[in-house]
């Protein structure tokens, strides 16, 4: 059987989220996972934003919401302003959006989409078929992080093409949406698109094959840094300088291509099954012996952030990338071994929040190679609720007490830093020294780590809700 944009989006649309498998006793206790459940539910409407309504007084302060779609910005404050595509998919996967917004939030992205490369200066482009770092809420996008628009976009810390992630998390807010309808009809719809229309089983055909891969091992790659072909891997290491073939990037692909490749034999086209396995087998084949190394300590290592610049460490990239069973399980498990020993001695994990980068390596003693955060701030060693799931699902796969642990020292942390009105404060980022917090009510430190949680099969099934 030919391979058909149609057939194959078929398999993006209904594909099931890849987690470790579920235990029989659970992470929370009863009153504790409601009391989870409850609390992200709390902030993810806060950040609702429907049409007509304003934003905070954040970026774009007042801005009103002049699109026909809901909007769920990244913070209850609504101080950002904006829809990002990898936040707003970290909504999903409870009860928390509806069906039906979660199809405006595939419209509103759909409406940026370029088809052809667009030269936004000397330098500086957006490919075809790339989505946005961010959409405002006039519906104009912003294909890079930071406050500029129009021509004024990327370049500088931002890199010469958008970030590389944004490509997954569209094609898995469209899974979750065929998902919670039940079937597949919405990919035969025609969507809008910058210039004209497409169904949108061709868009996600068409968004999955727009990234840049080096053919011999199927990872994602980008150019040097400050060149005109380098991307920033993922969004929430967007003031990072990478470069190489990359590790998050690659796990997102791994994670596609896997689903993909489930839901193809699902429908009985075997051929187009075996031929997106083989992506992933290629991938996973790839991506230990790339990324892979040892850390110094008897049977323990990490997966690196890129083989060129920033050759170091990726605590989130390694716990995702064991977690969804990306490496093979004698790597996997040296990895978890080290996520383990960072949880212990609370060098990686403080109070259940994570950092994204070791706070002590001898080589790289201030973080990340290039950053535009100081040591200690932010995506430069701040500990976050973002990580948190991943972290907990890779240690599951070597020691669910730990993973056990870890869940209940993050909910103790969360109940012990309440506002006023009852809702816990779920900062985007504690400092890694522990002198500063930053934004309030942030939707992915409590709505992405409890989905990823309930999805898996770890919290006590009288408060999972199904699609």
């Amino acid at each position: 059987m030919a391979l058909t944009m149609k057939s194959l989006l078929l398999a993006a649309a209904l594909a099931p989220l890849a987690f470790t498998s579920a235990r029989a006793d659970y992470l929370l206790s009863p009153d504790d996972t409601k009391w989870f459940h409850d609390q992200a539910n709390a902030v993810v409407q806060e950040a609702r934003i429907a049409p007509g309504e304003k934003a905070g007084t954040g970026e774009r302060p007042g801005e009103k919401n002049t699109t026909p779609y809901v909007f769920y910005v990244p913070d209850g404050p609504r101080e950002y302003g904006a829809f990002f595509p990898r936040d707003s998919n970290m909504d999903l996967g409870a009860d928390f959006i509806s069906e039906k917004d979660v199809e405006g939030y595939i419209r509103l992205m759909a409406a940026t989409v370029l088809t052809k490369p667009w030269q936004v200066r000397p330098g500086i482009k957006v490919p075809a078929w790339t989505l946005p770092d961010h959409v405002y809420l006039n519906g104009k996008p912003n294909y890079w992080p930071g406050p500029q628009t129009g021509n004024d976009m990327g370049g500088g810390s931002f890199q010469s093409e958008p970030p590389l992630d944004d490509t997954y998390f569209f094609l898995f807010t469209v899974a979750e949406q065929a998902r919670m309808a039940g079937n597949v009809d919405f990919l035969w719809k025609k969507v809008a698109i910058a210039g004209g229309e497409i169904t949108l089983g061709d868009l996600c055909l068409q968004v999955y094959y727009s990234s840049p891969i080096d053919p011999a091992t199927g990872l994602v790659q980008t150019g040097d840094i400050d060149t005109p072909d380098n991307a920033h891997d993922f969004g929430f290491c967007d003031g990072v300088a990478k470069s190489g073939k990359l590790l998050f990037t690659s796990v997102l692909r791994y994670d596609a291509a896997k689903r993909l490749s489930l839901l193809m034999r699902k429908l009985g086209h075997a051929d187009l099954a075996d031929r997106m396995l083989a992506d992933a087998a290629k991938i996973k084949k790839n991506l230990g012996p790339t990324f892979y190394h040892d850390s110094g300590i008897p049977g323990e290592g990490w997966l690196h952030s890129a083989t060129n610049f920033s050759n170091q460490p990726d605590i989130w990239g390694s716990a995702y990338a064991v977690e969804v069973g990306a490496v093979d399980k004698e790597t996997g498990d040296k990895v978890a071994r080290s996520l383990l020993r960072g949880y212990k001695d609370q060098s990686l994990v403080k109070n259940g929040w994570v950092t994204q980068v070791l706070m002590n390596d001898p080589k790289f003693p201030k973080g990340w190679q290039r950053s535009t955060c100081n040591f200690g701030d932010y995506q430069n060693g701040g500990f976050w609720g973002t990580g948190t799931g991943w972290y907990i699902l890779a240690l599951n796969t070597i020691d669910p007490a730990a993973a056990r642990a870890m869940t209940n020292d993050f909910v103790k942390d969360l109940r012990a830093n309440m506002r006023p009105d009852g809702t816990t404060q779920a900062w985007e980022v504690i400092n890694g020294f522990g002198k500063q917090f930053q934004h309030a009510h942030y939707l992915a430190t409590v709505a992405f780590p409890y989905a990823q949680l309930n999805e898996a099969g770890l919290l006590d099934p009288s408060f999972v809700h199904p699609h």
